[in-house]
């Protein structure tokens, strides 16, 4: 039989004690699960006192980032017990206590399931609570699907295994490593498709054809501007950002830049001209439209006076 199956001598194990067989490989596992059981217990025993023993620290120095700290009288209990032995300072206990408030998180918000795919060790799983919040008490719709995205889509790893980003193995500098990329994303979220493919039409905005209305000398006579329908666009646009809070919510297919090439075309007679490349200096300039028809029509009077 293996040594080490129930007494811890610290005898160092002869080959004999340590033999290649299937019987020492499950003995191995055992105290894995042991341990990783244990270290879940203490976290979440760890996440139920901090939950029920922090108070506002009423302006004092100290506390964390909401102004909170730990009651005189749990901090008396924690000496009293020597406590510190089994989780150390109070910062170190607070790695325990989100790394409980972590696992009760996946187990009745995402699927209890999805625990057996979270880290062994306690740093990679206090890493894994700052994926969701920040500060240690905030959090996004946009983390929460980060985070529920890295513990589900499968991926293959550089052996070719079918894996998550976050699971047993991963180590705190992995956890650390996905952090930044969702801290970079965080800043700059991308919308989130809801809608993608499928989506119907709520309303469509028309613009009244008065807005391409000009005089022959190229002078607005409608009553409507283009800078009239920009402040619209760009109110529609506002509207929409708010709504959809860096989701996609609903969608706008704008046609402005074509009713704006339309109306500069409309109200610059030269408007084609400026976008054309420009004439060499040495070349004689061209005739405008209106001065050929003068022109033309001068020619035709002649003829018919001969």
């Amino acid at each position: 039989m293996p040594i080490y199956a129930n007494v811890l001598t610290f005898k160092e194990p002869t080959a004999a004690e340590v033999p290649l067989n299937e019987e020492l490989a499950v003995l191995i596992r055992v105290h894995q699960l042991k341990t990783r059981e244990h270290l879940f217990h203490l976290c979440m025993l760890a996440y139920g006192l901090r939950r029920n023993n922090l108070i506002s620290n009423r302006g004092k120095r100290g506390g964390n980032a909401q102004g909170k700290e730990l009651k005189p009288e749990f901090k008396l209990w924690y000496e009293k017990h020597n406590l510190e032995e089994v989780y150390g300072k109070e910062s170190n206990f607070t790695k325990y206590a989100m790394s409980g408030r972590l696992l009760n998180y996946v187990a009745w918000q995402i699927g209890k399931k999805y625990i057996e795919q979270l880290p062994s060790s306690l740093t990679a799983l206090y890493a894994c609570s700052k994926l969701l919040w920040e500060q240690g008490d905030t959090t996004t719709d946009l983390k929460r699907k980060q985070f529920y995205d890295l513990l589900n889509k499968r991926i293959k790893d550089g052996s070719g295994v079918d894996t998550t980003k976050i699971n047993k193995q991963s180590t705190r500098l992995d956890i650390e490593k996905l952090l930044n990329q969702s801290n970079l994303n965080s800043k700059n979220p991308k919308p989130q498709s809801v809608l993608k493919n499928k989506s119907i039409e709520l309303l469509k905005i028309l613009v009244s054809n008065d807005i391409y209305k000009f005089t022959n000398t190229h002078t607005k006579r409608g009553f409507l501007k283009i800078e009239e329908v920009n402040k619209l666009q760009v109110e529609i646009d506002k509207l929409i950002q708010r709504f959809n809070k860096n989701k996609e919510f609903f969608t706008v297919k704008s046609s402005f830049e074509e009713i704006k090439e339309k109306y500069q075309k409309e109200e610059n007679t030269d408007f084609g001209a400026a976008i054309l490349p420009k004439e060499n200096k040495h070349k004689t300039v061209k005739k405008t439209a209106v001065t050929q028809k003068v022109i033309t029509k001068k020619s035709a009077t002649k003829k018919s006076s001969k």
